[in-house]
């Protein structure tokens, strides 16, 4: 008999415990990374150096090591402090933001250098570390991440003049840990772009060294580890509860993705977007990734001229916070305060505006069929019909690799995707973008429609026809939803009452589009509806009883969103949101 008192007790005790063995950690991993900052800065001082320069702090091998924690440091590049940093001191004023054009002023971006990153990229004998070095030359929006500014917190100026060698000893300790709008600090916002540039070099390497690179980074001496030839195959099915470190779930992780994804979607991605075979092309991400998230730096942000007013929803004298809305009212207006946009050819600069544009995109809705095409669609097809050729996927490649990047070690690989992103979901996104691409071409009704049978057809093979007449594209919609339990949300289907199956057919079909209707379903009438975590609903049930009952929830869901929005011709093109957020959270046989 369980004692569960002393089963409490001794769980509390070893929580305890947990706590002070982190804590201590912690105490220690600071000390470590002072004393390691301290000699890179004592390095710096010795040498000299007048140019950039980048130093990599000892670390630990990928997959050895005392600590997560200090696992994930020892990965991470140590952050390349420069000797001529930019230190900004009364700036003058200056539209949109003075510390800008300050930093930014009279310098550029060196061109041939970016060519030759471009050019160079999938030779064999050309390095990450060598990738790495001509990056930081030739972008000089990196060192935005370090600005020194009179309102910079906690600190002050550390001087006006460049090469301040007192100035670069209080950065170790002020400027990299100063808090960014994203909560993140600048030094993690600049390891995540880099890492984001990383991301490029192994996906456009995957015929060589760019899997491997892009699951398990590299080792100490930035050589790309192949941990993974030596285990393929001899993983078992990945359990979270199994009795697996942290350390070993992960390396098993990270041998899954080389062993199960499917890396031709990447390539496909890469060849879409132009980047695989024009040099322009690529030179164009190169640089949007560059300078992507440097508005995320509070000291950068613009303000809204009056001729430029209102902005995106800003009025004039506003300071533009959201980095991505900051970034392009920069680019739209003043260009010429980011070099490596400035020195684009117009071509390449419309391709890096069009990704920056407010999409109003939820890729999520799409992969699961969530919502009515309106809502998902007619802002992003808007934008594409003014768009170029490719940029659709140059866009989703720009996406893919920050995402990839962001988990700020850059050295451990793609680390976002490879250990913390469900494989299953990623390889989702990545076979809907070349439907999504075909939005450049097609009607958005008939890019759902598309997509959806093409789902069908992967999830089913040949064991179930595609469906027609009426309930086509409810059944198509409640398969992908489902996901891994389709066919018991499609057998369920069939087994709801006749009434409930005709309101599901007829809701479900709705586009939410004034001109537009599903070719094998078409439905007049409106607004359509979209059920925020109907996914989840269905997602969860994995036997027929509890799929049948929440197939008629859901339908009860739309029954009761058509009571409070009747029906109405001039509302064919408008999409109204039901949220079921907490319906979601109750079990199937609970719900009434």
């Amino acid at each position: 008999m369980i004692d569960l008192h002393e089963r409490r007790d001794w769980l509390i005790a070893y929580i305890e415990k947990v706590k002070r063995q982190t804590e201590e950690r912690k105490e220690e991993y600071s000390k470590w990374r002072t004393q390691t900052l301290n000699a890179v800065l004592g390095a710096i001082e010795e040498t000299n150096v007048a140019d950039k320069i980048s130093i990599v702090a000892a670390k630990s091998s990928v997959f050895i090591g005392p600590s997560i924690g200090e696992q994930i440091e020892a990965r991470q590049l140590a952050v390349p402090v420069p000797v001529d940093m930019i230190v900004v001191a009364d700036a003058a004023p200056c539209a949109p933001n003075s510390y800008l054009a300050a930093a930014m002023a009279g310098r550029s971006t060196d061109l041939s250098r970016v060519t030759h990153i471009a050019e160079r990229i999938r030779d064999e004998d050309y390095s990450l570390r060598d990738f790495f070095n001509d990056a930081i030359a030739a972008f000089p929006e990196l060192e935005l991440f370090f600005l020194e500014t009179e309102l910079t917190p906690s600190r002050g100026l550390m001087g006006s003049a460049l090469n301040h060698s007192d100035a670069a000893h209080s950065r170790s300790a002020n400027s990299l840990s100063s808090i960014t709008t994203s909560g993140r600090t600048q030094e993690e916002e600049y390891q995540r772009t880099v890492g984001a540039l990383f991301a490029v070099y192994w996906l456009l390497r995957l015929d060589g060294d760019g899997k491997y690179g892009f699951c398990f980074g590299v080792d100490r001496d930035w050589n790309v580890c192949f941990e993974a030839e030596d285990h393929a195959g001899e993983d078992a099915e990945l359990n979270q509860d199994s009795q697996l470190s942290g350390m070993e779930f992960e390396a098993k992780k990270r041998r899954a993705f080389l062993a199960e994804m499917d890396w031709f979607r990447f390539t496909e991605v890469t060849v879409l977007s132009g980047c695989s075979d024009s040099v322009e092309r690529l030179t164009a991400l190169l640089c949007l990734t560059a300078f992507h998230d440097i508005m995320k730096v509070t000291e950068l942000c613009p303000t809204v001229a009056p001729e430029h007013a209102p902005y995106l929803g800003y009025s004039e004298g506003a300071v533009i916070l959201d980095h991505d809305v900051a970034l392009s009212y920069v680019l739209q207006h003043y260009p010429e305060l980011l070099p490596s946009f400035a020195v684009l050819p117009q071509g390449a600069r419309e391709a890096v505006l069009f990704t920056q544009g407010k999409m109003q995109f939820n890729h999520g809705w799409f992969v699961q069929a969530e919502a009515p095409p309106g809502a998902m669609l007619s802002t992003f097809k808007r934008l594409v019909s003014s768009a170029h050729p490719g940029d659709v996927a140059f866009y989703f490649f720009h996406w893919l690799t920050d995402l990839a990047g962001a988990g700020g070690t850059p050295l451990g690989g793609a680390e976002k995707f490879v250990i913390s992103f469900p494989h299953s979901v990623l390889s989702a996104f990545l076979w809907s973008i070349p439907y999504l691409r075909s939005l450049e071409e097609h009607a958005e009704s008939h890019v759902v429609e598309t997509y959806l049978t093409a789902r069908w057809e992967a999830m089913f093979l040949d064991s179930r026809p595609i469906p027609e007449g009426a309930c086509a594209v409810a059944r198509m919609r409640l398969a992908v939803m489902a996901q891994s339990v389709a066919p018991i949300a499609i057998d369920a289907f069939s087994k709801l009452h006749a009434n409930d199956q005709e309101l599901l057919a007829r809701e479900m079909a709705m586009t939410g589009l004034a001109d537009q209707r599903y070719e094998i379903s078409p439905v007049e009438g409106g607004p359509a509806f979209l059920v925020y975590y109907g996914p989840a609903l269905l997602q969860h049930c994995d036997n027929p009883s509890d799929m049948l009952v929440a197939l008629q929830g859901l339908a009860a869901v739309y029954r009761a969103g058509r009571r409070l929005w009747p029906e109405d011709p001039d509302s064919h093109g408008v999409t109204v949101t039901l949220e079921i957020g907490m319906l979601k959270t109750i079990e199937a046989c609970l719900i009434p």
